[in-house]
Parts: C-alpha cells; structure tokens; sequence
C-alpha cells in the first residue's frame, strides 16, 4: 500500500508457496497490469506488475484530443524534456476508448528526426499485457506510463515524439501515426564505453579525426527494399568542419577478386557542431536495393576524400522471375 507499484518474481511456487499466498494477497489489494513467464531449466518463473489502483487521470498535461479510430482518442500525453543519448525515459501517454473495445492494441513510441529516421522506439500493450484496452471502462482516461528509450550513440539535438497504434495480434497500423512535442536529446554524462556495445561487424579504423568502430544491417533484404545500416563513429579530436560519408553496395565479379560494381549508394554527414573528442555517434544511412539484385555483396564506406573501408557482406534475397506467355485467341 505504501509503494506506487510492486514487481512480484515468482518461481518454484509449489514448493515455497504451494497454496500461492503472497499472489493472493497481491491480487486482493492491487491490480496486475502485466505479467511475463519465462521457462527455467526446472521451474517456470514469472515476473508481474501490481499496482494498488487503475491508473486513472483526472487532468492531463498536454493534450491532443487525436481520435485513433471511432473508439480510441488519444487525449494527451506528459514527456520528460530532455533524455540523455543512450538513456532511458519514461513518458505518459493518456487514452480513452468511448466503449468497449474487443481487442488489446499495441503502441509503438518513437524518437525521430526531421527526416522520420528513428532514434528510439518502445513498443507495448498500453498498462501493460494483463490490463490491455479490452479491459478498460469506457470514458476513462487511462494513464499508460510508456518506456522511451534513446539509441546510443544518437546525436545530440532536438528530436520529435512519434505515437502509432497498431493491432497486437497482426502488427497491422491504426490510424495514422501521431506527432507530439519536440525532446531534446543531450550528451551522455557517463563516456561510452566501445568495448560494452554490441555492434555486429567491428572494422575499427581511424580516418582522419574520426574512428570508424563498425555497422550493424540486418541480411535478407528484398530487392526494392530499403536496407538501413547503422554506422557508429567516436570522434578522435576536433572536427574543423562537417564530414561526408558515402555508403555503398559492391558488386564483385567473381569472389574476393575481380572487378566491381556499384550497385547501389547513398550520402549523409557527420555535423560538427557540437562534436567533442570522445564522442561516439551513430548514423543511420539507407541503401535501396535494385529491383534486379540478389546474392552476396560488400557493405563500403567512403569517409571525405579518403579510401572506402569494407564493413562487411550483406546479402540480399534473390527473387525468381517467372514470365508467362498469355494465351493469345
């Protein structure tokens, strides 16, 4: 009673509590809003959220009064102003659905650019898993405290909060996605430390002023897809001026040797406003993937005027293509 919330840890419960007791007495007095189960190697184990009341608002500090579909509104929300690159935060969003509603929906927060590039995203059932929007009392407006996580290595600036509901079963959107206030994303007060982020393809370079630590893609893309590749930097010493990149996509004619080919390739910079030494940050850039691609192929950065660097293979889904000849009368 005297706790805003209480995390209950729950395993080998028909031995230490076989008649569930503490789970009873949790029930009793709060509310569970989420539960997860997790399989041990001889016991489940579960973790729960309680909470000694419904989180109910009676006043909400922004609002936006932004109907999702014709039950859903998404009446406002409260963000801290400022979260540290690579921090945590927390961010409450206000609902209300004007009845009932058959279904939990999913929300997704987001941190993105001016360009709609994503420097954080939480996705979750509002409340939590156990007091989903099936379960809410109509014109109520329920307080849904939304974890905001910041990628590292995201640039210090001004980012914008980006909301979109979407259906929990299938994925599929709701409705439009929702811009919100601007956050501010600020130098972390603790240094990065490299060695702790888990970055698939390590290269470990130095360029100039910066230090090329690696890239992260997923493999398997499609062609006509968008491949986003996440580039992480740390800068080295004082940036005199911006830094351009150029990522590309090779070709090579026959493995490891031969002649190659750019098949696809995209620009950005690195700002130096604002850059200190040992800063790491991270750049998202997005190759798309000709129509006619498939197989294996190299991940280059140019950096400035220097010579490209190999990141790694990627490879990209090969297609068949199948034309058949319609029947001619």
């Amino acid at each position: 009673r005297q706790h805003p919330r209480v995390w209950f840890l729950a395993m080998d419960v028909p031995f230490w509590d076989p008649q569930a007791r503490i789970e009873k007495l949790l029930n009793q007095e709060g509310v569970l809003l989420d539960r997860t189960d997790f399989a041990g190697t001889s016991t489940e184990i579960s973790l729960s959220l309680y909470v000694p009341a419904l989180p109910v608002a009676s006043t909400v500090p922004h609002t936006v009064n932004t109907a999702i579909d014709s039950t859903l509104t998404l009446v406002g929300y409260d963000a801290p102003g400022a979260i540290e690159s690579g921090g945590r935060g927390v961010a409450n969003l206000y609902w209300r659905v004007a009845a009932r509603v058959g279904e939990d929906y999913g929300v997704s927060l987001r941190v993105v650019d001016d360009g709609g590039t994503r420097w954080g995203q939480w996705d979750a059932a509002p409340l939590g898993n156990r007091m989903g929007s099936s379960e809410w009392e109509p014109l109520k407006t329920m307080i849904d405290a939304h974890d905001l996580p910041i990628d590292v290595g995201t640039p210090p600036g001004r980012y914008h909060l980006q909301v979109q509901v979407y259906r929990s079963a299938t994925g599929a959107a709701i409705g439009n996605s929702v811009m919100l206030g601007d956050i501010a994303i600020t130098r972390p007060s603790i240094p990065i430390d490299l060695s702790a982020l888990a970055i698939a393809r390590r290269v470990d370079q130095t360029v100039g002023a910066l230090r090329v630590v690696g890239g992260d893609w997923a493999d398997g893309a499609r062609p006509g897809d968008s491949m986003t590749v996440s580039l992480y930097f740390q800068v080295q010493s004082p940036l005199d001026a911006d830094v351009s990149l150029t990522l590309q996509l090779i070709q090579r004619a026959f493995p490891l040797v031969g002649p190659t080919t750019v098949r696809a390739e995209t620009r950005g910079s690195l700002k130096a406003q604002d850059m200190q030494p040992g800063d790491v940050i991270r750049q998202n850039l997005a190759l798309r993937i000709p129509s006619d691609a498939g197989g294996d192929y190299e991940v280059r950065l140019v950096v400035g005027d220097k010579p490209a660097i190999t990141l790694g293979d990627a490879r990209v889904q090969s297609i068949a293509r199948v034309m058949t000849v319609p029947t001619i009368s």
